[in-house]
């Protein structure tokens, strides 16, 4: 399989484990297959144009909306970060208060760039290469298949083998339902087949409470929580749709629409203060591996100044020793604005703390409001 670089994992991760996965369709083809080999396969898009919205809004008495969206290129190369140039948008209103946003990174190769409300910061090269160590460390092999590098990723995050391995060969094709293949259609130049369906809640919570139950975090929430989460959400549910967009000669993912409608159930009427939510996921992916030109800001500032701006002058960057291939964390109050293999300070050993207070109280909370009062810990 080709050798996943840090791009190509944080691709992924945003569109779903295998979505860009290269199979093999047609027009004519039963709709399942055609989910399945798009899921299925060992192959990855090496490049191309993203573009994805997320929105959501809801009725009722503290009814708003909220936006969000990612676009730009990507491309892997021998650079354990790959290149990329992605620019995020949000935007929120509601209860009288509005929010807007606009940032991005870019990777070049030669630098890790960050932009914050239009002004470009270069992160400091010492951080840069620790972060390459630490992505270095976390690529799969070039020959591990799909499964055998979810497995790896999942036990980097703690999981146990067994567990991970019985996550990672879930067939996720089993959590659609009402499938249809709807024939063919362009997409960005691109001829694909189109698939619509249903999103199966019971089958995505059976999913969701085994995952969390093989989490090493299992343990912070009380005995059920997720079950029962899960459950009233299932029945909150009224419409979960999807559309895919399958390339028809590479099976290559081009188009995912998601969208979900919930209402409380009546025995909630009153209760809480919405009447209906809708959520809308939809992700474009054009260019398929086609070269794509990324280049660096000119006018990159130091990232000292964004710090700054966020009044967050003096914050550690993170402890990457605590991760696989990192060396030390960045302090940067030290010369230059890093210092490699810090220790990080007291804040360090406080959030530790706070993070153990709050678990423990997560523990104890027998109500929602308790359960809520534990943010106080942090």
């Amino acid at each position: 399989m080709t050798r996943f670089k840090l791009l190509a994992f944080a691709v992924t991760c945003l569109l779903g484990a295998g979505l860009l996965a290269v199979g093999c369709g047609g027009s004519d083809e039963d709709p399942e297959e055609v989910l399945t080999q798009t899921f299925d396969n060992d192959e990855t898009a090496e490049s191309g144009v993203i573009n994805m919205t997320i929105s959501a809004s809801a009725e009722g008495a503290t009814g708003g909306s909220a936006e969000a969206t990612l676009s730009g290129p990507f491309q892997t190369t021998e650079d354990p970060l790959g290149e990329l140039d992605l620019t995020a948008t949000a935007s929120a209103e509601g209860l009288g208060q509005s929010f807007d946003f606009e940032g991005g990174v870019t990777a070049t190769g030669d630098g890790l760039f960050v932009n914050y409300q239009g002004t470009d910061y270069e992160v400091p090269p010492e951080f840069v290469e620790q972060l390459s160590a630490v992505s270095e460390e976390a690529t799969p092999s070039e020959d591990a298949s799909t499964t055998e590098a979810c497995v790896q990723g999942l036990e980097l995050q703690g999981f146990d083998s067994a567990s991970a391995g019985q996550i990672c060969d879930f067939d996720f094709s089993t959590l659609f339902t009402n499938l249809e293949n709807e024939g063919d259609e362009d997409v960005e130049g691109a001829e694909t087949t189109h698939i619509s369906g249903d999103v199966d809640f019971a089958a995505v919570g059976s999913l969701v409470s085994e995952i969390a139950a093989a989490s090493p975090q299992a343990g912070a929430l009380p005995p059920g929580a997720i079950d029962a989460a899960v459950g009233q959400l299932d029945e909150a549910v009224t419409e979960a749709s999807f559309d895919l967009y399958s390339g028809a000669d590479d099976s290559i993912l081009r188009q995912l629409d998601l969208n979900f409608a919930l209402a409380p159930p009546e025995e909630s009427a009153g209760l809480l203060p919405v009447d209906s939510v809708n959520f809308d996921f939809s992700v474009v992916v054009s260019g398929v591996n086609e070269p794509q030109t990324i280049e660096a800001p000119t006018d990159a500032q130091p990232l000292d100044g964004l710090l700054d701006e966020l009044g967050a002058s003096g914050l550690p960057l993170g402890d990457l020793g605590a991760l696989p291939g990192g060396g030390g964390t960045f302090d940067l109050d030290g010369p230059g604005g890093v210092t490699p293999g810090g220790s990080g300070g007291g804040g360090a050993a406080a959030g530790g703390a706070a993070n153990e207070a709050y678990l423990d109280c997560i523990q104890s909370a027998t109500t929602p409001d308790e359960i809520a009062g534990c943010v106080n810990e942090l």
